[in-house]
């Protein structure tokens, strides 16, 4: 049969759908990765999508959790700065239920405040209607690329769900098991209005110690959450201090939890200046350094073909003129390398049919202990002891 006549079929199939934004694949897909929001700090962008210059895939669910205090309405500040930055025609829907983003914290860091609209959001239904309500209006009103969007929310573990509302209304304390279906209900309605435009959406979230594992943060939201994101990037923090002992900020970690282009639980580090708020070259030291692009000399560091030498906290204060084009560049390769899943194309040097090389490999990556298998003589032998 022709190509043609195929074709003719699966035009026919899609029209059939009734479907406005079902497509052939080799058209493109809404689902398709077209371009990415920098989040203003080069390793976040790295861990995000294996590409120092990449970031957040436009369309997609980028969850950022953690305990309280952990910087991440700061880490939401400094993506919005950024975001706007990047695009002359971006605009900002920031969906609080914290009161914590206001007009003094963006004002601060120089954000256009004439580009971003602020919706004080009460419950997970409050949430829901006045986010299809914006995502229909965007739709329905505007043809992808005449403007770009981002959309904050922040945050999820703050927004009761329809029964805990009702519960608190008639008086009653009990245990709300409908969170989670709620949560998933919610991403079910909005994942695909999403891509349509192409909208990056942040959810910041809250984390909980779990009694049952020492020391194990979990998710407010439960699998509701976990089902809905695309990128899960769990933060915790240690403080950033000046000679003086004066607390400028924080050194962010953050571990990828959940990630659908990047290797999952890889770990960077972060500033997060209060006064500046993500440095754009902090934590590519370890990968410059692998690179070769930066040579470790003792405690001080020097670019590679130059012989002046730094102490690491000089050298990220130089920044452009350390982090050059060229070292980007090298950085980057291996960033690929650390971040990105192999090509399928490379010599692994595995054999197909070499089951016990693949077995071998298995368990001592996982360091687990493959089950003895017993002889029937030794089995027979077990059996007579009874």
């Amino acid at each position: 049969m022709s190509k043609d006549a195929l074709k003719g079929v699966l035009a026919s199939l899609r029209k059939a759908s009734g479907s406005s934004v079902s497509s052939l694949v080799a058209d493109g897909t809404i689902g398709d990765i077209e371009s990415y929001t920098d989040t203003g700090c080069h390793i976040l962008n790295a861990q995000l999508s294996g590409d120092v210059y990449g970031g957040l895939p436009n369309g997609q669910v980028f969850t950022l959790a953690g305990e309280s205090t952990t910087g991440k309405t700061f880490f939401s500040i400094s993506i919005i700065e950024n975001f706007l930055k990047q695009y002359d025609n971006g605009l900002v829907l920031i969906f609080d239920s914290e009161n914590a983003i206001n007009k003094n914290r963006l004002e601060t860091r120089g954000v256009d405040l004439e580009r971003i609209n602020y919706f004080p959001v009460t419950s997970l239904f409050d949430f829901q209607s006045q986010m299809i309500g914006v995502l229909d209006e965007i739709n329905e009103t505007h043809k992808p690329g005449d403007f770009r969007y981002l959309i904050i929310l922040d945050s999820l573990g703050m927004l009761p769900s329809s029964k805990e509302v009702m519960d608190a209304k008639d008086g009653k304390n009990v245990q709300d098991m409908t969170r989670t279906k709620e949560i998933r209900g919610i991403f079910r309605k909005v994942t695909v209005k999403l891509s349509t435009h192409k909208i990056p959406f942040i959810i910041t979230n809250h984390t909980y110690t779990n009694i049952m594992s020492v020391g194990q943060q979990t998710m407010g939201g439960g699998g509701g959450i976990k089902f809905a994101s695309d990128y899960i990037f769990q933060l915790s923090k240690a403080k950033d201090k000046d000679s003086e002992g004066n607390v400028l900020g924080n050194i962010i970690t953050s571990t990828a939890i959940k990630n659908r282009d990047s290797k999952e639980n890889t770990k960077i580090k972060m500033m997060l200046s209060y006064k500046h708020g993500l440095h754009p070259y902090y934590g590519l030291l370890p990968f410059a350094v692998s690179a070769g692009a930066i040579i470790k000399e003792g405690k001080k560091y020097r670019v590679d073909g130059s012989e002046t030498t730094y102490f690491e906290k000089a050298l990220y204060k130089k920044g452009k003129d350390i982090f050059t084009e060229e070292v980007m560049q090298r950085i980057n390769k291996e960033v690929n390398k650390q971040f990105s899943y192999g090509d399928a194309d490379e010599d692994d040097n595995f054999d197909e049919n070499d089951k016990t090389k693949e077995v071998e490999t298995e368990t001592e990556k996982v360091k687990v202990k493959l089950p003895t298998v017993k002889s029937k003589a030794a089995k027979k032998k077990k059996t007579k002891r009874k």
